[in-house]
């Protein structure tokens, strides 16, 4: 495994929540527990997708995914640029 962090790890690839992230990600699951009241049995299994979308709007970049039902809920809450693939 660490073959693969390596070269990340070199050239600043890795990218990990911060203490606001997780602070915001408590705020997202909040919200979507008090306004999409369907999903809330969902919620325990998004919380790593919620980390995943805060990452990625921090660095400012794209997430990329084939899970689209998931992220687009989250980008209700919070925006960042998306794009679902088919």
């Amino acid at each position: 495994m660490r073959q693969w962090l390596l070269p990340m790890e070199r050239t600043g690839r890795i990218v990990s929540p911060v203490f606001n992230d997780w602070v915001d990600a408590s705020d997202v699951v909040s919200a979507i527990e008090d306004r999409d009241r369907r999903w809330r049995s969902k919620l325990p299994a998004l919380l790593n997708d919620i980390l995943i979308a805060l990452c990625a709007r921090r660095i400012g970049a794209m997430l990329i995914t084939h899970n689209g039902d998931d992220f687009r809920l989250i980008r209700r809450h919070r925006p960042f640029s998306l794009r679902v693939l088919a």
